[in-house]
Parts: structure tokens; sequence; C-alpha cells
């Protein structure tokens, strides 16, 4: 999820962007979502989908229809809530010589 700053964040309010990420998946930050957006993994165990910015129809179908992904079949929970399992998040930040010390 991605949040516009720390007040957004503290509000209580929705996100800016969530997003479904399945197992394996790599997500490289760039521009302005690097410089000028929080992100995070919000503490829960059952993802509402509805809102979630690539939940989108085809996904759904694709998600849903027989020859699934073993992890949707897992973890999708009709009609459109994805119940977590763990996961892991790795943080590689470049930080220019200048502003390392």
């Amino acid at each position: 999820e991605f949040w516009r700053d720390h007040a957004h964040a503290a509000s209580g309010r929705a996100p800016a962007l969530s997003l479904l990420l399945p197992p394996r998946s790599l997500l490289v930050f760039s521009e302005e979502a690097y410089g000028s957006h929080l992100h995070g993994i919000t503490d829960r165990r059952i993802d509402e989908l509805e809102g979630t910015a690539n939940w989108t129809p085809e996904a759904r179908d694709r998600l849903t229809s027989p020859g699934a992904p073993a992890w949707a079949t897992r973890q999708l929970v009709p009609p459109s809530a994805l119940r977590r399992e763990e996961r892991f998040s790795l943080t590689i930040r470049h930080v220019p010589e200048q502003y390392s010390r």
C-alpha cells in the first residue's frame, strides 16, 4: 500500500494505492513512487481486494478459474478477499556516497 506522506498514513484514511502482489513478486520503486510516497504492508490476516488497483475483472477470472495458480486456490476467499500467508520483504537502497556519512 502507498500513502502520500506520514500524515496521510497516520490519518487512518485509505491508502493512495493498493496492489495485489503474488508470491515471489518483485516490485521496483523509482521516481515519484520511491521519493515521494510511503509504502508498507499493513498488519492484517485478510485483505479485501475490491479497490485494489490490479484486482480487475480479468485478474479475478484468471485467479478463480480452473487451472489458477496454487497460491490463489489456497488464499483467495470468494468473492474478493485474500487470506494472508507468511511473507518476507527485502529492501535494498542505493544511498549516494555524499549522504552515507
